[in-house]
């Protein structure tokens, strides 16, 4: 994935536009821009045509692990990705987040190891391994790093540390996977994450770390209401 400035004001907006997205290589998406999010493939509330009559779409489409995760069997099976099974667009770029952003998330389910996520039938934990088989069988065009954005506001420096490491810990073993992936087929760009809570030191060296891996791109994730 290829980000790229067009053009800067004075005042220091910018437009840009981004390329050569997953599988979609011929696609540009100009930015500012935003993602439709959908649940379960669907956008909630409106029908086809209404969406359809939505002005200014980036032609980003936002599918979430909850919604999906337990038809993981089915989609190995089908074996055309994520985007088809939900009857998108071909045409579309596709996202696959780690939790639905409407969707609230209990506290205290994250291990060392797994992140849990919230499937209509309840609790799913997933490690690195078992995300990124998922990750193969959705054939998204941008996915996120498997991630522990479980810090709430007001939880100690010691559990924000603990989600910088165990997301950079997340991040290395999706990237090593992904590597893997490119030896069979067209691998989707991967998002890493920026942890750190309310505390701007964790923030910058989770920024920092992660810049240092071969990531396309990055994601804020979990802000705080002081922050």
């Amino acid at each position: 994935m290829k980000f790229t400035v067009d053009t800067v004001s004075k005042e220091g907006c910018r437009l840009s536009f981004i390329s050569k997205i997953g599988h979609h290589e011929d696609t540009i998406i100009e930015t500012p821009s935003c993602m439709m999010y959908t649940r379960g493939g669907s956008v909630p509330h409106l029908t086809l045509d209404m969406v359809q009559k939505i002005p200014h779409q980036s032609g980003i489409v936002q599918l979430t692990v909850p919604s999906f995760i337990e038809y993981r069997q089915t989609l190995d099976t089908f074996q055309d990705g994520l985007a088809k099974f939900a009857g998108l667009p071909a045409k579309g770029v596709t996202f696959l987040s780690i939790q639905d952003p409407c969707t609230t998330v209990p506290s205290g389910y994250n291990g060392k190891d797994a992140v849990s996520v919230w499937a209509p039938s309840g609790r799913v934990k997933l490690n690195a391994t078992s995300f990124m088989s998922f990750e193969r069988s959705s054939r998204p065009d941008i996915f996120q790093a498997l991630c522990d954005g479980d810090t709430p506001e007001g939880c100690s420096k010691k559990r924000i540390c603990k989600a910088v490491d165990r997301t950079l810990a997340f991040l290395d073993e999706c990237l090593e996977q992904n590597i893997k992936t490119e030896q069979d087929s067209d691998p989707a760009a991967i998002l890493g994450v920026i942890e750190g809570g309310d505390l701007l030191s964790e923030r910058l060296r989770s920024a920092k770390e992660t810049a240092k891996r071969p990531v396309s791109g990055f994601i804020l994730d979990c802000f705080g209401e002081s922050f």
